[in-house]
């Protein structure tokens, strides 16, 4: 009996909550993303420059808070070095498999106006990384089992998040969105790597744009 009370108690308590969520038009967004490599031989490493595409969506509690889920896409290519024993990016000379990267956050944001036109903010989440070898080369051998048991095992997915954003309403239905994120590899403090702490940071400075409803 207990349990169903309780199990009655928190589905109303969630549906209180959703009654109070107003879901705004999706954020769309691209930018540059820096990503940390570890390489035995730095002619070997690539630029850690990638481009990067993604999309969230707003999910407002209050003025100053809000959920907003988000989904960036991102690849290089992989080769897997005898030296290290794991996969990282290469430069197309040594490219084993193009590797697609899906980052998953549900970022809480909280911002605050400083204008009619101009609002500050910073956002807080637990981000997930997804990465997927896709093509495989050819001429250079890739073991997919042994970078997917890398990429997942031991919590390499994990990757919180935190940045800032600044936004600006251009015109009555434009909104332009300046963001820096920066998702932390913790699982470096269990994995038993060798690496440096910058190894598989990422940082991306975006830009990004929503529809809005004309300020009442």
């Amino acid at each position: 009996m207990k349990r169903l009370v309780t199990f009655f108690a928190i589905l109303f308590f969630s549906l209180g909550i959703l009654s109070a969520v107003e879901v705004e038009p999706p954020v769309f967004r691209g930018g540059m993303l820096y990503l940390g490599t570890d390489s035995e031989d730095p002619e070997k490493a690539p630029s850690p420059l990638l481009t990067a595409a993604g999309v969230s969506l707003p999910l407002r509690f209050s003025e100053h808070l809000w959920l907003e889920p988000a989904l960036t896409v991102h690849g290089t290519w992989y080769g897997i070095p005898d030296a290290l024993g794991y996969p990282v990016p290469v430069i197309n000379e040594w490219r084993e498999s193009w590797v697609l990267s899906l980052l998953i956050d549900p970022a809480l944001m909280m911002a605050w106006p400083v204008s009619d036109d101009l609002s500050l903010g910073f956002s807080a989440a637990p981000g997930f990384l997804f990465r997927f070898p896709l093509i495989a080369t050819g001429y250079r051998s890739f073991d997919n089992a042994a970078a997917l048991s890398y990429f997942f095992g031991q919590g390499r997915f994990f990757f919180p998040k935190t940045g800032v954003l600044c936004s600006w309403r251009v015109s009555e239905n434009l909104l332009l969105r300046f963001q820096t994120d920066v998702w932390f590899p913790l699982f470096h403090a269990w994995d038993r790597t060798s690496g440096p702490f910058y190894d598989q940071l990422m940082v991306c400075l975006w830009i990004g744009f929503s529809q809005t409803a004309p300020v009442k």
